[in-house]
């Protein structure tokens, strides 16, 4: 089986899903890309070593504060809270935010 014919397979099996699932042609569907099905969907602040929740948020907090001091210029003042923490994920900073996509054939660093 050719390249193409697998590629059509795998459309093939993703459309079946998506019919499971009871999908209206307007409704979208959210991939999380990863090689590995057994890769557990955990965000990137929690893969920092086995910590308490409070040490958890103290991390992000202080990465948060550090990359919003030394990061202004990349986004203006009226910037929320969560938009910065979408600029942290974008630059690769661990935050409790998951990498998510509507476009099946993106890849995911993380």
């Amino acid at each position: 089986m050719g390249n193409w014919d697998e590629f059509a397979a795998f459309m093939g099996a993703v459309q079946d899903a998506k019919d499971i699932l009871e999908l209206r042609p307007h409704q979208e569907c959210f991939f999380r890309g990863h090689l590995h099905t057994g890769y557990k969907l955990l965000p990137s602040l929690f893969r920092q070593g086995n910590r308490t929740d409070e040490a958890y948020w103290k991390l992000e907090r202080r990465m948060f504060f550090e990359f919003r001091t030394r990061a202004r210029q990349l986004y203006e003042a009226d910037h929320t809270d969560w938009d910065v923490l979408f600029h942290m994920q974008h630059h690769g900073v661990p935050t409790r935010l998951l990498d998510w996509t509507s476009e099946l054939l993106s890849t995911s660093r993380s």
